[in-house]
């Protein structure tokens, strides 16, 4: 498995609003109150589902050789 497929398969067990928050930031470069502002919540609830969601990939990867 591919480092891609192996992140790929620990996005999908993050929680879905923690998995947009997280494509948000990464994959169309956003900072927290542009993703605050699209998503309707504020800049904290922002930067924890980000901060949580880091977490939990790098549980998931962290000893696969994978950088997150």
């Amino acid at each position: 498995m591919t480092e891609r497929e192996r992140l790929g398969a620990a996005l999908l067990g993050v929680p879905a609003a923690t998995r947009t928050a997280l494509e948000m930031a990464v994959v169309n470069g956003l900072g927290y109150r542009e993703i605050a502002r699209r998503l309707g919540e504020s800049e904290d609830h922002i930067a924890g589902l980000l901060r949580e969601g880091l977490l939990q990939l790098r549980a998931h990867v962290g000893g696969q050789g994978v950088a997150v």
